[in-house]
């Protein structure tokens, strides 16, 4: 069996700065002060007094520090998956789709049609989903080697934003927005694994 995409009724943000964990862009600011004892009356003097040399003063700076932002992790991973997967057995539609990525192209009744399938207990069930959760976890690439790009593509998602929470045998994907997670696929949560 393949795998089953799911997707965030909020969609993917266009890929830029915050979604690789740069909020914005910077400048940092460096300002050299020079300092003089000679007042402007004495600048004014008919008397040829030499100028005194400028005392070295330390160049204030300015650096800017940038939240990189919330890091993914196992726990919220396991939460949402929890949140989408308690909506789907309630048959709570809307609250699953809020845990989703949903791809355009796809329209409601697509999006209903296949949250139904997920709750009828084949696709995903209570040992499934208990089953999972102590799997290990962290990006696609890594859980999933050289077949990462496929599942990434089955779920439509880019590489680089794709965790899994499992291995090939058992799987939920997650896409990674920079902010949080949502479900992307689900593989082999049913009762049978």
């Amino acid at each position: 069996m393949g795998f089953q995409a799911a997707w965030p009724a909020l969609g993917l943000q266009a890929l830029g700065l915050q979604a690789l964990g740069l909020p914005a862009l910077g400048l940092i600011v460096a300002m050299s002060l020079a300092c003089s004892s000679r007042s402007p009356e004495a600048s004014q003097s008919d008397s040829p007094e030499p100028a005194p040399v400028a005392t070295p003063v330390a160049t204030p700076t300015l650096a800017l520090s940038f939240d990189a932002g919330p890091t993914p992790s196992k726990e919220e991973a396991v939460e949402v998956l929890e949140r989408f997967s308690a909506c789907i057995l309630a048959r709570d539609l809307e609250g699953a789709k809020a845990e989703m990525r949903i791809p355009e192209g796809l329209n409601d009744n697509q999006v209903a049609f296949f949250l139904r399938e997920l709750g009828n207990g084949e696709h995903m069930s209570a040992e499934g989903l208990a089953a999972i959760r102590d799997k290990d976890f962290g990006p696609l690439r890594e859980r999933f080697g050289d077949k990462a790009a496929a599942a990434a593509e089955a779920a439509q998602l880019p590489l680089d934003e794709a965790f899994a929470l499992g291995d090939l045998d058992q799987a939920a994907v997650f896409c990674w927005d920079g902010k949080r997670f949502w479900v992307s696929a689900l593989h082999h949560l049913g009762p049978d694994g």
